[in-house]
C-alpha cells in the first residue's frame, strides 16, 4: 500500500485524469487536496491458511461526491500503481 500511496503514484493519476478531462469544468483539484481524498489500506490475510497463492489485498478509498469520478479515479489510480510495479 506505500506503492499506492506514494506521492508520485499520486501524482501521476492527477495528471492522468487531467489529461482524460475527468474533473469536468471544475477543473482538477491542487494536489494536496487531491492526494487528502484518497486513501489506500492493506488486510493482511493468514499466510498459513493458502501459503500457495497468498496475496494481501489491497483497499483503495476515494472520497468524492460524484460517484462516477469516485469509480474514474479508483480504476485509474489502480492502473497506475500496477503500471509503476513493472
Amino acid at each position: 500500500h506505500e506503492l499506492a500511496g506514494s506521492p508520485t503514484v499520486i501524482e501521476e493519476t492527477r495528471q492522468r485524469l487531467i489529461e482524460l478531462n475527468a474533473f469536468g469544468e471544475e477543473g482538477a483539484p491542487a494536489p494536496k487536496d487531491f492526494a487528502a481524498g484518497l486513501s489506500a489500506q492493506i488486510n493482511v490475510v493468514d499466510q498459513t491458511a493458502r501459503p500457495i497463492n497468498y496475496s494481501p489485498l489491497i483497499t483503495l478509498t476515494v472520497r468524492s461526491d460524484d460517484p462516477e469520478l469516485a469509480k474514474t479515479i479508483v480504476n485509474e489510480w489502480a492502473a497506475t500503481a500496477i503500471r509503476s510495479v513493472k
